[in-house]
């Protein structure tokens, strides 16, 4: 990535290369992420498993671990991109509110799926965003349960890594149906 861009975004532009370098940077925190999630996920199944009758209960486990997720995200953002800005879903929750501007923007939920997390259900994941010029232009989404992982840079296609496995362009299918009503959908709820 270039060196104006990690010093000031006022005058540089985002190129393609500095997309890939975030966007290989961002991969890596959903990751590491990923792990505190899953951390997250045998605390929370180990104190109902066990009972537990503390302060803490599910819930307060679930917003202990959605703060530190975001925490994570947040300080390791700010290392890396001092003068990228940040939006998490809990610290604007909370009433931190900065205004999106033009700068690049992180757009985070670090819990994404908290029934599904609360519940053991393995359908939870971690969604990071980057915005600029008010528009998204890379996008990651970790699900550390089934270690699938979705990424995409404007321009550039999305993909759908399992595992180790080589990226798979999406859509998975050559050329995917139109539905010919919502009769036909399978919506999950």
């Amino acid at each position: 990535m270039s060196d104006l861009v990690t010093t000031s975004m006022v005058s540089t532009e985002l190129t393609s290369a500095d997309l890939e370098s975030i966007l290989q940077s961002t991969i890596q925190l959903a990751k590491t992420a990923g792990k505190l999630i899953l951390e997250g996920s045998q605390a929370i199944q180990w104190a109902s498993d066990n009972n537990v009758n503390e302060k803490k209960n599910a819930v307060d486990l679930v917003t202990e671990y959605d703060v530190r997720v975001e925490e994570l995200v947040r300080k390791e953002i700010q290392e890396k991109y001092p003068h990228f800005r940040f939006i998490g879903e809990e610290s604007y929750s909370a009433g931190t509110r900065p205004p999106l501007t033009d700068e690049p923007t992180y757009c985070v939920d670090p819990i994404d799926g908290t029934t599904n997390f609360v519940h053991g259900f393995p359908f939870a994941c971690i969604s990071l965003g980057l915005i600029y010029k008010r528009r998204p232009v890379l996008g990651v989404i970790y699900n550390p349960f089934l270690d699938h992982l979705y990424s995409g840079v404007k321009g550039q296609g999305s993909y759908l890594t399992r595992g180790s496995a080589p990226p798979l362009r999406l859509p998975l299918s050559s050329q995917p149906k139109p539905l010919p009503s919502l009769s036909k959908a399978v919506i999950g709820m």
